[in-house]
């Protein structure tokens, strides 16, 4: 189930979704049948000890569609079914995306935010309620999460935030 192989980088991504708790299912018979998969976990918080799905419901498999081999993952255990397009073709992921998301993955598949926040970066808020307000970032919880101070009413308040709402400021 090695994802960072060659004929990954190659080969396009696409996005099956599971039955209810078929991940493992899934996976075991789709390597079966030669397909690559990807299930990238969230690191475990501290209120949960355990890795959780990054993209619970859904599971990445890799494969050349101009063989049809790939029909078989519809009828795969743990497979409710394979995103495809309107006209019943496997609908492909953008690379650069799956690319961005194999880089931050270990070997353990377990998702690390992206390198360019870190503790202590100053962010500007740039959507939501606090659009606008300038923080510090005090941890990073998860891959899709950021713990900010913020500055409200004469006194730090820490609160997390979707990272997709967050700017780095440049620091000159």
């Amino acid at each position: 189930m090695t994802t960072r192989s060659a004929a990954a980088d190659r080969d396009p991504w696409f996005v099956v979704q599971l039955k209810p708790h078929g991940l493992r299912m899934a996976r075991t018979h789709l390597a079966r049948q030669a397909f690559r998969t990807f299930s990238p976990s969230l690191a475990p918080s501290q209120a949960k000890k355990s890795p959780r799905p990054a993209f619970p419901g859904y599971l990445f498999v890799t494969f050349d569609p101009a063989q049809g081999a790939w029909a078989k993952i519809n009828s795969t255990r743990g497979v409710s079914r394979l995103i495809t397009s309107g006209a019943g073709r496997p609908s492909s992921l953008p690379s650069n995306f799956m690319t961005a998301l194999l880089e931050r993955v270990d070997e353990y598949e377990i998702l690390h935010p992206p390198e360019d926040l870190k503790c202590g970066d100053d962010i500007r808020v740039i959507t939501g309620p606090f659009e606008g307000v300038i923080a510090r970032i005090h941890d990073l919880p998860d891959a899709s999460r950021v713990a900010v101070l913020l500055e409200l009413m004469g006194r730090q308040v820490r609160t997390t935030l979707p990272r997709d709402s967050l700017e780095r400021i440049k620091v000159a």
